[in-house]
């Protein structure tokens, strides 16, 4: 949670307390303590409902105050009623909520989650268990506070007979005191329902909503609706199990003078007098030896007593615990019991499949290790990428056509790096327009021009994004699978249901039906904005939003007109041109959804079928192809038929979704705000906005430097996976670049004498050894190279880590037949090597491991044991 939002907060409820003496001193300071704790956590949620908690918990503390100090009375003697609370009371409810806090803010560091989703993994189930938690003990305090205002006497929970008790026994209950723990239950649910970051509906690749996907979904309404129902009556019960546990295990203690249960100070037991006989010879014994004389001859009330027995008697219970344990031991069980219930009732997405998809057409066809389900742009990069690996595989569409609809305009500088493997970025560029930059226009007035012109990305063969319609690019890498690489796209085919046990994943299917450059346009306006986007072949394409009425309803299935586009087009941009000729027309909504994980055994899901968001930015067809990649060298490398231990390929197969999923979300979160901005209706936003893009838009975009990172960020070039379980960086190396990292590119000179970029010497389908020799007075010599070479590659007889390519960099001119010459040694300041350095590159072109060649000697075996 923000700090300018805890710290205020956190001072404002502490003063409340000291003021009210609601909390004692020792409280007050335990109670900022678990605020702090719940502030650490990067949702608002588990700090909102400690102080929801606190303060209807004091407040209905105060109800009726004087008249239930009435109904029983203190161990010392005093009225009854709530005190101020102690430290302990504070850990009795707050404890078990401030751990799971604390340990969900960790996984949280480790795995980023933006959104909350519902799944069986320790951080999906943390957040109920925090909420299970507060609703229990606020249930108990409402209970407990309003219970004993009944007009009825308690009834004992554990007694056969429910007998009738005095107010204030533990394990006695009332039906006002239940309605009272539903209704404090309900109020942190509420509460919660409002700051959990909830993950938006998950739109299912095979039509229909998908609402609960195993591993992590989206919450519609109905799931919300049901949540709250079920973790209300389960926080109801919490105050049921507080009086069973009290009612066995916390001895009620009555006061047989005035009938009032008596109770401890701070939650305490309260001792009763079990030596009834020997007070009646005590007193027997002093009144004949002092002659009924003296005051030590004067019986106690309770010694003249008729019956001489004690003034405190058991009611009910053992006195096993105090109310503070029983506090505690409930909460404990409610928080991991309804974890435990939400891990077992995360709803397996097959049985969902089976339902949304009833038909059965059974068509045998003979296994294979891969099948690709789409053959969109993921769908063909993943295709290439096994292709590239001589994996075997199949791939299926259930368009009977490739579309004809352009959709995606932006292929990306690191996209256009990966791609280039399988060298078809010369064909996207020839059929590309070159983005030069963009003019941004408010109110149908140019307020800004953003030049990227001048702006040359560094450390990559490719400098700046390319326009082309999803449709060329798709054409473009269809026909290298094809006619390339030999593959048939089997299109016309819908998956209808799908069933994965151990031994593999089996289908039902059903066959369907039997230059030059260029600046972009962008238009702002209340209504909405558009945009403009030049072709190589002189068409444009106009890209208009509007907001939805929710009045109005809008038909999904009828396309928009030329004209609808041309009244569009005269509101936002007046007198520029006439629209004619369309290529095609076509309305589309927008959503927001990502799923909790990437991976469910043996099935995988990318680009689309894993987040799909608004096209701001020019990032979802590109993280699409990204996550292809990543995923399709790793199901190659573990397909292989290498030897190595189970453990390895779930470790390297768990890497998908741990490195590409953090990006998935950050990609959904940053679009969102970027449409967001862009599309908001609101008036005093797009005040706002005009605002900023008036005045304040143009005076950032004439700093080349803020150009730059934007352009860098947008670029996808500075995606790294530090993370990740399976990259490390070397003991004692300091440069820059660490595992994790894009390796950095650069123009080299190749052992024939002509220009090439390091990087288009590492084939895509190897790991590569990149050994670089030092600068200046520290550089190796070819001698120290080899003989660095031969000790790593000796033992790669009895080792089978795959094949690896080893590549021999120098800083300046060295007698190496097959070396690679740095000029001026830029790639050496680049990777932070003065003194000799190796650099471990996965097939995707990120570092594996980094460091000094001092340091290579256990290089191989952390290699076996992560790929």
């Amino acid at each position: 949670m923000k700090a300018i939002y805890a710290v205020p907060a956190t001072v404002l409820v502490a003063y409340r307390a000291y003021s009210h003496k609601s909390l004692t001193p020792a409280g007050i300071v335990v109670a900022v303590l678990t605020a702090i704790a719940h502030a650490v956590h990067p949702w608002n949620l588990p700090f909102v409902l400690l102080v929801v908690f606190f303060l209807a918990g004091t407040r209905v503390t105060k109800v009726k105050k004087e008249a239930k100090e009435k109904l029983t009375i203190q161990a010392t003697g005093g009225a009854g009623g709530e005190g101020p609370r102690t430290h302990i009371q504070v850990l009795a409810n707050s404890l078990v909520a401030t751990v799971l806090a604390l340990v969900h803010a960790y996984t949280l560091s480790l795995k980023p989650e933006v959104c909350y989703g519902w799944g069986r993994t320790l951080q999906d189930v943390i957040p109920i268990g925090i909420i299970a938690n507060y609703a229990a003990v606020a249930a108990d305090t409402f209970s407990s506070e309003l219970g004993i205002l009944s007009t009825h006497d308690p009834r004992l929970i554990t007694s056969p007979t429910l007998r009738r008790v005095p107010r204030g026994t533990n394990g006695g209950v009332t039906l006002w005191g239940l309605f009272a723990g539903l209704l404090g239950s309900f109020i942190v649910v509420f509460t919660a329902l409002f700051f959990t970051p909830f993950c938006p509906v998950q739109q299912g690749p095979y039509g229909g909503t998908l609402s609960s996907l195993q591993g992590g979904a989206g919450w519609g309404w109905e799931e919300k609706k049901y949540l709250a129902i079920y973790l209300t009556i389960w926080g109801a019960l919490g105050s049921v199990l507080d009086s069973v546990l009290g009612g066995l295990f916390q001895q009620s203690v009555k006061d047989t003078r005035t009938g009032r249960i008596v109770e401890g100070e701070g939650g305490k037991k309260v001792l009763i007098s079990k030596a009834v006989p020997k007070i009646k010879k005590t007193a027997e014994v002093r009144a004949a030896a002092f002659g009924h004389e003296g005051k030590k001859s004067v019986p106690s009330p309770a010694e003249i007593d008729d019956s001489h027995g004690p003034t405190r008697v058991a009611e009910s219970g053992w006195a096993i615990l105090d109310n503070n344990e029983v506090n505690f031991l409930m909460a404990v069980n409610m928080s991991l019991g309804a974890m435990l219930i939400a891990a077992q009732c995360s709803i397996d997405y097959i049985s969902i499949l089976k339902t949304l998809l009833p038909r059965e057409r059974n068509m045998t066809t003979p296994p294979v290790d891969v099948l690709i389900v789409g053959a969109g742009p993921t769908g063909l990069a993943m295709g290439l990428e096994l292709a590239l690996h001589k994996v075997p595989f199949r791939i299926i569409d259930k368009s009977q056509v490739p579309s004809d609809k352009s959709r995606a305009l932006v292929v990306q500088p690191r996209t256009l790096e990966l791609l280039r493997r399988h060298r078809i970025t010369e064909d996207i560029s020839q059929r590309s327009t070159d983005v030069r930059g963009a003019r941004i226009f408010v109110n149908k007035s140019q307020v800004a021009e953003v030049d990227i012109s001048d702006i040359g990305l560094e450390r990559t063969a490719f400098t700046r994004p390319e326009i082309i319609s999803q449709a060329e690019t798709e054409a473009i890498m269809a026909l290298k699978l094809t006619s390339g690489y030999g593959v048939n796209i089997e299109r016309g085919v819908e998956v209808e249901q799908m069933d994965q046990d151990a031994t593999g994943v089996s289908l039902r299917w059903d066959m369907v039906g039997s230059g030059e450059a260029q600046e972009w346009k962008v238009f702002m306006s209340s209504t909405g904005f558009m945009i403009l986007f030049p072709f190589k072949d002189g068409s444009v394409r106009v890209v208009g939003t509007l907001a939805i009425d929710p009045n109005e309803n809008d038909a999904e299935g009828i396309d928009p007109t030329l004209e609808d586009f041309q009244e569009l087009f005269n509101k936002m941009a007046p007198g520029t041109g006439e629209l004619y000729d369309p290529s095609w027309i076509a309305k589309f909504r927008l959503h927001h959804r990502g799923v909790n994980n990437y991976r469910n055994g043996r099935l995988f899901v990318a680009g689309d079928a894993a987040h799909i968001h608004s096209p701001a930015g020019g990032q979802g067809m590109n993280t699409g192809i990204h996550d292809a990649i990543n995923l399709g060298w790793k199901l190659a490398r573990v397909l292989s038929g290498r030897k190595r231990a189970e453990e390895v390929s779930e470790k390297l197969l768990d890497s998908y979704n741990e490195e590409r999923r953090p990006v998935g979300q950050k990609l959904l979160k940053g679009t969102d705000r970027m449409f967001g901005y862009m599309a908001s209706t609101n008036y005093l936003w797009l005040l706002f906005r005009n605002f900023l893009a008036t005045w304040v838009l143009p005076w950032v975009m004439s700093s080349r430097e803020l150009r730059a990172k934007a352009f860098w960020f947008i670029s996808e070039l500075g995606i790294r996976y530090r993370k990740s379980p399976i990259v490390s960086t070397a003991i004692g190396f300091t440069g820059s670049m660490r595992g994790g990292d894009r390796a950095a590119d650069g123009k080299c000179e190749t052992p024939a004498g002509g220009d090439e970029f390091l990087l288009d010497m590492c084939r895509g389908d190897c790991f590569h050894l990149i050994l670089f020799a030092g600068r200046g007075a520290q550089m190796a010599t070819p001698a120290d190279l080899k003989s660095i070479i031969t000790r790593f590659t000796k033992p790669l007889a009895t080792r089978d880590v795959g094949e690896i390519e080893i590549h021999r960099v120098y800083s300046s001119k060295a007698d190496d037949e097959s070396g690679i010459l740095d000029p001026e040694g830029e790639l050496h300041k680049v990777y932070g090597f003065n003194e000799p350095g190796y650099v471990l590159v996965r097939p995707d072109t990120y570092i594996a491991h980094i460091g000094l060649q001092s340091a290579m000697d256990g290089l191989l075996e952390w290699l076996e044991e992560n790929y």
